[in-house]
């Protein structure tokens, strides 16, 4: 955000930024839906759950581990502790049959009021840090994020041909 000059319009528009490493360990919340893969659920950041307007921006991308690609759906894994606090949920993840399954689990406790995805460039393959560059045109907006991916994955299969 900072190399793209965004902090200073959020600033003039009184949207605060946060950066969940700094967070506390308090304000992680468990969660633990029922029948979930989680071997004892996981924890979510507190400003994602109490938040009065959540708005989540995405990218079109594929995505090399837990799957082919990483849009609104994989947003949520930035929503819990990394290795944050002594939690080891991505190694759990990345580790379990069920990494697919447990990504849609995080996605549970929260609701967005809105999903922004920029797909006018996307990599078609790799990801999700580099990999082949390709013309998406588009950039897409819903509140539906199962939506919003799967309009995403028609686009990367078009991109791809």
């Amino acid at each position: 955000m900072e190399q793209k000059g965004i902090l200073p319009f959020l600033e003039k528009l009184n949207v605060k930024v946060m950066d969940f490493d700094q967070l506390e360990a308090k304000d992680w919340v468990l969660c633990k839906p029922k029948e979930s893969h989680w071997s004892d659920g996981f924890r979510i950041a507190r400003p994602i759950l109490e938040s009065e307007c959540l708005v989540y921006t995405c990218c079109l991308k594929t995505h090399r581990p837990l799957g082919v690609f990483t849009m609104a759906l994989k947003l949520a894994v930035g929503a819990v502790p990394t290795t944050r606090h002594g939690f080891e949920y991505m190694r759990e993840m990345h580790g379990s049959p069920n990494g697919r399954k447990m990504i849609a689990e995080l996605n549970q406790p929260f609701k967005p009021a809105l999903i922004v995805l920029d797909g006018v460039d996307a990599f078609v393959d790799g990801g999700p840090g580099k990999g082949t560059l390709a013309k998406g045109n588009a950039f897409l907006a819903s509140a539906d994020r199962v939506a919003i991916d799967a309009v995403g994955v028609a686009i990367l299969n078009i991109s791809q041909q």
